[in-house]
């Protein structure tokens, strides 16, 4: 009886989970485009300790950044998104989906900005490692392409 109760609650945690990514991975795709995507995007992924979650989370601030008037704040919020994608990146440096992230926020900042660049190192990661079993595998093909 207690095994039953352990699987069905394994079998509940890791659909949640799931759902938690893809709910996260459609506000993201909308958030380029979108303010309060981009707002909603850092709601979704605040307090998470997930390296691919906190990626997300820092990709949140660099479309607030994006979306913002002040230059002030935008360049607060640029470095505080890069920071946190920095650390996700430190957490879990094998993970396709993070580099990508991080990867896709750098190879679109304009050269007046002074950062840590890491798209030649990210790029090459990506294209040796990503794979079409990759569950957001169209995405991240399709942008790598486009660069």
């Amino acid at each position: 009886m207690l095994f039953k109760l352990f699987i069905t609650f394994l079998l509940f945690f890791s659909n949640t989970t799931q759902t938690n990514i893809e709910i996260i991975r459609q506000t993201y795709e909308r958030s380029e485009a979108d303010s309060k995507s981009a707002d909603k995007l850092k709601d979704l992924t605040a307090s998470q300790s997930n390296a691919l979650v906190k990626a997300y989370h820092g990709v949140s601030y660099a479309f607030l950044a994006k979306h913002g008037s002040n230059p002030l704040s935008k360049l607060s919020n640029l470095k505080k998104g890069l920071n946190i994608m920095n650390l996700a990146v430190k957490q879990d440096a094998k993970d396709v989906e993070v580099r990508f992230l991080r990867y896709s926020v750098e190879s679109n900042i304009p050269g007046f900005v002074s950062f840590e660049n890491h798209t030649a190192t990210d790029k090459k990661f990506i294209n040796e490692n990503l794979t079409a079993k990759h569950e957001y595998f169209k995405v991240i093909n399709a942008f790598m392409k486009s660069k």
